[in-house]
């Protein structure tokens, strides 16, 4: 029986379970396919996905265990850092969200990236609105959310739309240590400009809070609600009218309304399908599977091919409050940006912010 030993960065949230989520895929994967290896996990915490923390994971996955394969979950910010790490003969298949754009002049080619390209799935929804709802779109978000290439690329979405887009955004304050995010500081900003659409970047707790104060003014039967897929993710107990909001989602195969009830396309059901997606990736690099089956199509995922024959659907996502519950549909596939495109490339050597954690920015 062949003998493989996988080193596994396991990263820390209080937002979503990713690590866990991801790591429960990934033996879930090996379990199901992987009867023909003795595969041993290595896992090694990065706790906030700092370069220190990568650096030390590494070197300890790569001189103490001698892993045969490099996995995990990490940022594409942090991957730039800490690439000449994971250079060399072990193959590496990281995952994310795809909060920073890849880029391919600092990432090694021993590193293959698994990712739902969140930065693609903004430049498409931006790109859809203005066609949509009118070219006068703005973003608001908390100050850590609106890191990342979210600004960027809706930006760059509307305008290829609309070379005339009116785009403009509103940060929240820095709120004091432990606390929230004020969001009706950024909605009377909102209530000003009066967009044509409005793209909000909350998650977690906040995204309960931006919830029940955009309902309280009233401007949910005002303005179009767009988001990414984690932007309304837990509801409030008191947002209990109805609300309707735009999303997106990311496959390489055609999407339908009955796939809204596969698990992974719910916004915590990605994290473990990428774990299951990892674990026959493994396989395939020793030979122990001949093809993949990956549920969201095959794929390459070397970098310098990052958002290739990706395709992006809009979906529209209503809920009727707390009794009715919350009801998804694909409207279109839309158009959308990958690594040829020269504005990407101009963008991806750009600074857009230095987050490095692997889960905010959903």
């Amino acid at each position: 029986m062949q003998e493989i030993s996988v080193g596994v960065l396991i990263p820390v949230s209080t937002i979503y379970p990713i690590g866990k989520n991801f790591q429960r895929g990934l033996k879930m994967g090996f379990k199901t396919m992987g009867g023909e290896a003795d595969i041993q996990l290595f896992p090694e915490f990065i706790g906030q996905c700092s370069v220190k923390n990568m650096e030390d994971a590494i070197d300890k996955l790569k001189s103490f265990h001698d892993v045969d394969f490099i996995t995990g979950w990490a940022s594409n910010m942090v991957l730039t850092m800490v690439g000449e790490k994971l250079k060399g003969n072990v193959p590496c298949l990281i995952n994310n969200l795809g909060g920073h754009l890849p880029n391919p002049t600092r990432i090694p080619e021993n590193i293959k990236i698994n990712s739902t390209n969140l930065w693609q799935q903004t430049w498409s929804i931006g790109h859809w609105a203005v066609n949509k709802f009118g070219k006068k779109g703005m973003m608001i978000g908390s100050l850590y959310d609106m890191g990342y290439a979210f600004p960027q690329m809706l930006d760059l979405g509307m305008s290829a739309a609309n070379s005339n887009r009116e785009y403009s955004f509103a940060v929240c304050p820095m709120p004091e240590h432990g606390q929230l995010s004020e969001v009706n500081r950024v909605l009377d900003e909102v209530e000003k400009v009066a967009p044509d659409f409005l793209f909000a970047a909350f998650c977690g707790a906040e995204s309960k809070v931006f919830l029940d104060a955009f309902i309280k003014r009233g401007l949910q039967t005002k303005i179009p609600l767009l988001g990414s897929p984690y932007l309304l993710g837990e509801f409030s107990d008191e947002a209990d009218l109805p609300i309707k909001w735009y999303s997106t989602l990311q496959s390489y195969t055609e999407l339908s309304d009955e796939d809204l009830k596969k698990e992974w396309t719910i916004s915590q059901g990605i994290f473990q399908q990428l774990g299951i997606e990892t674990a026959e990736c493994v396989l395939k690099e020793f030979g122990l599977k001949n093809e993949l089956n990956l549920l969201r199509g095959n794929h390459d995922m070397t970098v310098g091919n990052a958002g290739e024959s990706s395709r992006i659907f809009i979906t529209e996502n209503l809920f009727k409050g707390n009794e009715a519950g919350l009801e998804r549909r694909i409207l279109q596939e839309e158009e959308t940006i990958d690594f040829k495109n020269n504005e990407f490339l101009k963008v991806a050597n750009e600074s857009s912010s230095n987050w490095l954690n692997p889960y905010l920015g959903i």
